[in-house]
């Protein structure tokens, strides 16, 4: 499971068990699991007409920055609705950085639905993305064609974005022919990246064949490589057989503590903690605490919050409370803030507003709090908005709480985002409206 969406997905489920009344011994994620979205229609006619005003607005920005800045964001949603028309607005850029910057968000909207398309634009001059979005459409387009996807991954000149085309292929073949995606994984030339990929394909074996994917993962000579395969071992085996997933989960955890790097140690046990938290929430909060002591970096907290949010509501506040690690403490405290966005959003700001580690942190979250918010309740969240200090931070969350409020009231929305007086600001806000009218929430 990718521990950044993860993460995210965790916090807007935090509210829910507030909202419906679970107590105590009730999990954030067990909530989660149990809603399912509403089907989603993108409205193409609709989000045309507001990328068509956003392109206005950009090109009468007299500001360098800001006009290069707005057409950068306008290039996606264009993308979605015409290509070719999307590449005119690259075209109106006049800095080699935007013009990048827009390519590569380009491939990204089109790696979905026409990863062909998307690879040609990845493959131009002046994306410096390439590197990281070409793996993704490779995989992209394995899901439906494994040779021509193999083809484009070997034809690449440089060799870094040949590996991670080959990886991300590996990953999605392993769904259907596990076989098939470790010949692809063995392929890869270098011996790092190779046991990398061979650790992301040990979940998806282990539930056709566990042995096998054991024997793998047991193999794998690089230990943080080898504690992420027996996670996802572990993980797998969870709804068959929780005992054998106890025992895996232990092995990982006595690996990750005999890496000796401590940036590597951390994130294998935060990796750990992930898949305890499914087992046995007080391990996972043993295990997740530890690594704060050790390394106090919040590039954990993802890791860490998912592990939390599996444990009763009334754990992760007993933990905040009691623990001396300022940086594990206040990652707790988002995670609380984030849970009572729904039910009480003046106490989620409040808890915000206690995060002491930085203010950007403490800026963030509050934004976080907000833009929750307005996924239910995008005028209480715009109300929150207007408490802010005048200025660009403030436009800018006014755009993504009118983003927010589009997918069910578009004229209020748009109304929201014509008040913002920065033309650049008021820009970006009308393209992540047009974004929100066609892509899931």
């Amino acid at each position: 499971m990718n521990q950044t969406s993860c993460g995210r997905a965790v916090v807007r489920a935090a509210g829910l068990c507030l909202l419906l009344g679970i107590g105590g011994g009730a999990s954030i994620l067990a909530v989660a699991a149990s809603v399912k979205p509403a089907p989603f229609r993108p409205n193409a006619a609709a989000a045309s007409r507001v990328v068509e005003e956003a392109g206005r607005v950009a090109r009468g920005i007299k500001d360098w920055e800001g006009r290069n800045g707005a057409l950068q964001q306008i290039a996606a949603p264009t993308a979605i609705l015409d290509t070719d028309q999307a590449l005119r607005v690259v075209d109106d850029i006049d800095s080699y950085v935007f013009k990048g910057y827009a390519l590569y968000d380009i491939a990204v909207a089109l790696a979905r639905t026409d990863p062909g398309k998307a690879l040609a634009i990845a493959r131009r001059p002046g994306n410096d993305g390439e590197l990281d979005v070409f793996g993704s459409i490779a995989g992209t387009m394995a899901a439906t064609d494994v040779d021509r996807a193999l083809e484009a991954a070997r034809s690449c000149e440089y060799g870094e974005r040949r590996t991670r085309a080959l990886h991300d292929i590996a990953v999605t073949v392993a769904k259907k022919d596990p076989r098939r995606a470790l010949r692809i994984a063995r392929s890869i030339k270098d011996n790092l990246k190779r046991e990398q990929a061979l650790a992301d394909l040990a979940g998806p074996l282990a539930k056709s064949n566990l042995g096998t994917a054991l024997a793998i993962a047991r193999r794998i000579s690089d230990k943080r490589c080898r504690v992420d395969a027996l996670s996802q071992v572990a993980s797998a085996c969870i709804e068959t057989n929780r005992v054998r997933a106890r025992r895996v989960a232990a092995e990982a955890e006595e690996v990750a503590r005999t890496i000796e790097d401590t940036h590597s140690r951390a994130e294998a046990l935060a990796a750990t903690a992930v898949v305890l938290a499914m087992l046995d929430p007080e391990e996972a909060l043993r295990v997740a605490d530890s690594v704060k002591r050790q390394l106090a970096w919040f590039w954990v907290g993802d890791a860490v919050a998912e592990a939390v949010a599996c444990a009763p509501a009334d754990a992760i506040l007993a933990v905040a409370r009691k623990s001396q690690n300022t940086c594990w403490r206040e990652t707790l405290s988002q995670l609380v803030a984030m849970g009572l966005v729904e039910t009480n959003p003046n106490a989620a700001l409040a808890v915000a507003a206690e995060i002491t580690c930085g203010g950007v942190n403490r800026d963030c979250c509050r934004d976080e709090v907000i833009v929750s918010l307005a996924r239910t309740d995008a005028p209480a969240a715009l109300e929150m908005v207007r408490g802010l200090p005048q200025g660009e931070e403030r436009d800018s969350i006014t755009g993504l709480v009118a983003a927010e409020w589009a997918r069910k009231d578009l004229d209020r929305a748009l109304a929201t985002a014509r008040e913002i007086e920065d033309d650049s600001r008021r820009a970006e806000a009308l393209a992540s409206i047009a974004m929100a009218l066609l892509t899931p929430p």
